[in-house]
């Protein structure tokens, strides 16, 4: 037991204990880098030692703080033998300058655990006694690394290391009876292949990136360079270009106004007091109305990142689409009215065309809910016959492509704006140790991204719902909306928009039976064939109601809906005869 707690901890050759024990802690950090790879990295088929390693951690799906705990005990178990080892060593070389047992312990002791850049200077006296001028000059940069490590003027981790390899440098010139050992080369060369793997990592992976990004562009029709796309954006009317200005310094005040009424004299109560509080509002509008249907320009922030992208433009389309829609609920039997706001949402709904990301066509998807509305408002309210409305209502637009194109946008050039930024962040702190880290974790979270949304690209059929695998749950950097069911509540909003359009058609039909035989139906059975909810592919189901009818479908779990609950049922309150 004696041999072996002197072999462990090499207490008969302190200039080994001391350089086994630097070389030992340098390779720890590396050991832990490797291991955040593996934690963070997705499971594939085939198992390495290493994945198997980590695979109970894996399949925990561990939150980023459990990780971080975990990854801290590891580090300081292992850690603590080379913590030991490099005290011991060091208190051995002391020898020749201190000969007190007790100072020499209280000054490595203080110089292991305290104080990071003490044990260089008391090795620096003897080495120079003894006329090593080059460990003696490696001794006091490695104090400098230590010394300068808290103040971040290079990345700390880096610095820990460079001072933990100057001190074994430093060490190997020192005086010792026993015979140079090269036991020091194990750890070190052990901690030189994990970094080359981690490199080798980060080359995979950035590699895989660009292919994912080629892919998935030429499926979107979008650029694969982030700097093509963000010159695009620059293009087009300028905010500070009248009457957009205009439409934007009122938009706030007039949301703030913005009720959706459907009585139309409250509706034109409403009307009244908003062109007494904005009149420009209203002038500004129309001008903005009479331009062709163009894109807007968005101002880039001072740091060049599209993450803090401001869109105030989108604001004010939703808003002025909003307006519109309680113009037309105001005058719903004015035909000319009805037929020039119903024009007036589909140029701000197709102004939002080319913006960018999923809140582009989900604005869009806003807009067209709010006109079939008020387009089934002034149906029911007798100013529109079958014919007229088919003409309003116009052709469908193919959301399912845009919100490909904007999910494509998020993972291409959001996701890309915020590898950029950390990039800079990297170049800055000039660091060797810290991009790895990051980067790894960050790349293949981003293959993962590009990856997941090319395999939207099939599914995005029209007026269907996607379904996904499940994804998996340990993506640090890029939220849930982009990787896992993001899209596809995205795609079922864009179903349940195409469910709303068949049910304002059906309505179009129980209207028309009205105008007929001057009564509501009592059911469907009147239709040759009743049409199919997109959602389920059952048919849409109608009922009467104490002032109309409302047409419904079945809801995600087969229930009947409330009648408030817009996403699977449509009210029409009826005009008296």
């Amino acid at each position: 037991m004696k041999k072996f707690f002197e072999s462990f901890f090499m207490l008969r050759s302190p200039r080994g204990a001391a350089m086994f024990a630097l070389a030992y802690l340098a390779a720890v950090n590396l050991l832990v880098a490797c291991t955040v790879w593996n934690i963070l990295m997705e499971q594939q088929e085939g198992m390495s030692m290493a994945r198997l390693l980590f695979k109970l951690v894996l399949h925990l799906n561990l939150s980023p703080l459990s990780t971080a705990v975990l990854l801290i005990t590891v580090c300081v178990l292992l850690s603590l033998y080379g913590v030991i080892l490099w005290g011991i060593g060091l208190y051995g070389l002391l020898a020749e300058t201190f000969e007190k047992k007790w100072l020499r312990g209280l000054l490595a002791g203080i110089g292991v655990l305290f104080v990071p850049p003490l044990p260089g200077l008391l090795l620096l006296p003897g080495l120079l006694k003894n006329k090593r001028y080059l460990p003696a000059l490696a001794a006091l940069a490695g104090s400098a690394a230590f010394a300068i490590a808290p103040f971040n003027l290079i990345s700390p981790v880096s610095a820990v290391e460079a001072g933990l390899l100057l001190y074994c440098l430093a060490v190997s010139g020192t005086t010792a009876p026993e015979k140079f050992s090269w036991r020091f080369a194990i750890p070190l060369g052990a901690g030189a292949a994990v970094y080359l793997l981690l490199v080798g990592c980060d080359l995979k992976l950035g590699h895989d990136v660009k292919i994912e990004q080629e892919k998935l562009a030429r499926l979107a029709g979008r650029p694969a360079k982030i700097e093509e796309f963000k010159a695009n954006l620059t293009q087009g009317l300028a905010p500070d270009t009248e009457p957009l200005k205009t439409l934007l310094a009122h938009t706030e005040g007039v949301n703030k106004l913005l009720r959706n009424e459907h009585d139309p004299a409250e509706a034109q109560a409403l009307l009244t007091e908003i062109r007494r509080k904005h009149a420009p509002y209203f002038r500004a509008l129309e001008e903005f109305l009479r331009l062709p249907v163009g894109k807007f320009a968005h101002r880039i922030p001072e740091n060049d990142y599209m993450t803090g992208l401001p869109t105030p433009e989108l604001s004010a389309c939703r808003c002025a689409a909003s307006f519109l829609r309680l113009k037309m609920n105001a005058f719903p039997r004015d035909k000319k009215n009805v037929t020039v706001c119903n024009s007036g949402l589909i140029k701000l709904r197709d102004w939002l065309t080319e913006e960018p990301f999923l809140i582009g066509p989900m604005a869009r998807m806003v807009i067209e809910s709010y006109r079939l509305e008020a387009l089934g408002n002034a149906l029911a309210q007798g100013g529109l016959a079958r014919a007229e409305f088919a003409e309003l209502l116009g052709p469908e637009p193919d959301w399912e492509k845009a919100l490909f194109r904007g999910g494509a946008d998020e993972a291409l050039f959001l996701q890309g704006d915020i590898m950029l930024a950390l990039e800079s962040i990297w170049k800055e702190r000039r660091d060797f140790l810290l991009p790895l880290f990051l980067r790894i974790p960050f790349l293949r979270d981003w293959r993962l991204v590009l990856r997941r949304v090319r395999e939207y690209a099939p599914l995005a059929t029209a007026g269907r719902p996607a379904k996904m695998k499940n994804t998996p749950r340990n993506d640090y950097f890029f939220p849930e909306l982009t990787i896992g069911d993001g899209l596809e509540v995205m795609f079922g909003a864009g179903a349940r928009l195409r469910n709303r359009r068949r049910m304002v058609l059906l309505a179009v039909e129980v209207a028309e039976y009205r105008r007929k035989h001057g009564e509501l139906p009592g059911s469907l059975a009147f239709l040759p064939k009743v049409p199919l909810s997109t959602l389920d592919r059952t048919p849409l189901m109608y009922a009467k109601t104490a002032d109309g009818f409302r047409i419904f479908c079945r809801t995600d779990k087969g229930k009947i809906p409330a009648a408030t609950d817009a996403r699977y049922s449509l009210s029409f309150r009826l005009a008296p005869r």
